[in-house]
């Protein structure tokens, strides 16, 4: 039978490497987000720096997406 484990990380603060995730995530996206005109806004270089101030200011915790794991044993 196999097994699972699911796990995140909630974070904020000034200090947190999140926003740089999130920004650098946008950033990859931003190419097919423009070709189908998703793209309101395009300045993802000041991303991080935007939902930084955005969440100290709110005092906000963010959780990005959880890392799913499943394993199983063949038996023989």
């Amino acid at each position: 039978m196999p097994q699972t484990i699911i796990g995140g990380r909630v974070e904020g603060g000034p200090h947190s490497l999140i926003y740089d995730y999130y920004a650098g995530v946008a950033h990859s996206l931003l190419p097919v987000m423009e070709r189908l005109g998703l793209a309101a806004d395009r300045d993802v270089d000041g991303l991080a720096d935007r939902l930084r101030a955005e969440a100290v200011a709110s005092n906000a915790c963010i959780m990005p997406p959880p890392l799913v794991g499943a394993w199983a044993q063949m038996l023989p």
